[in-house]
C-alpha cells in the first residue's frame, strides 16, 4: 500500500476486514520517516518492485486530494508502469446497481449508492455514505468527499475532480450556473 498516514490506517482495516493482508506501506523516500507502520514494514517507492514483485503482489495508493489529486495520479501512474495490478476497494456495504463497474482502482466507501446508469473513471475515491445518482458521470482521479450527493444526471459534461463535504450538485447548481469544467464543488 502506498501511503502511511490517516487514510492507509483507514484502508488498512476496511481491506482487512474483507480478506486482504497488507505485506508492506510504501512511502516516496524523501518523506518516509519510519520503518514500520500498522505493525508493517514501510519501504521505498522507488524500487519497491524490486522487494514485492508486481506479479505477486497488488498495490493500492491510500492518499487524498494533494494537488487537486495529482500525487495520487502520480503514484498509480507509477505503479503501473512497475507493472502492478491495482487493488480496488467496494465496501460490502455500499449499494450498486446491477452491471455496475466502476473504473481501475477505485474506493466507494460504506453506505454508498451509486445509482443506474452511473459512471465512474479510474482512481476514483467515494467517500462514505455518498449518493451518485442516475446518469452521472465521474472522472478519472477524482476524490468525493463523504457524504456528498450528486443528483441524477450530474456532473453531465462537467469534469468533476473535487467534491468537498456537504456538497450537492443538480442540473441548476445556485452557486456556478454556467461553468462547465467544475474542480472543486464547495459547502452548499
Amino acid at each position: 500500500m502506498f501511503g502511511a498516514g490517516q487514510r492507509a490506517e483507514i484502508l488498512h482495516c476496511l481491506l482487512h476486514q474483507v480478506g486482504y493482508e497488507i505485506a508492506a506501506f510504501c512511502l516516496d523516500a524523501a518523506w518516509r520517516k519510519t520503518d514500520r507502520f500498522k505493525e508493517r514494514p514501510v519501504v521505498d517507492f522507488e524500487g519497491i518492485d524490486q522487494i514485492y514483485a508486481p506479479h505477486e503482489y497488488q498495490l493500492i495508493v491510500a492518499v487524498g486530494y494533494q494537488h487537486l489529486n495529482q500525487l495520487r495520479a502520480d503514484r498509480v501512474a507509477a505503479a503501473q508502469a512497475m507493472g502492478y495490478e491495482l487493488l480496488s476497494y467496494i465496501s460490502p456495504e455500499a449499494s450498486l446497481w446491477p452491471g455496475f463497474v466502476p473504473g481501475v482502482h477505485c474506493r466507494i466507501g460504506t453506505r454508498s449508492l451509486i445509482q443506474p446508469f452511473a459512471e465512474v473513471g479510474d482512481n476514483v475515491s467515494i467517500g462514505s455514505g455518498c449518493i451518485i445518482g442516475h446518469h452521472s458521470k465521474i472522472q478519472d482521479h477524482a476524490f468525493i468527499a463523504s457524504g456528498v450527493m450528486l443528483g441524477g444526471g450530474g456532473c453531465g459534461d462537467r469534469a468533476l475532480r473535487f467534491c468537498g463535504y456537504g456538497c450537492r450538485d443538480s442540473q441548476q447548481c445556485p452557486y456556478w450556473p454556467e461553468q462547465r469544467d467544475w474542480k472543486w464543488c464547495g459547502d452548499s
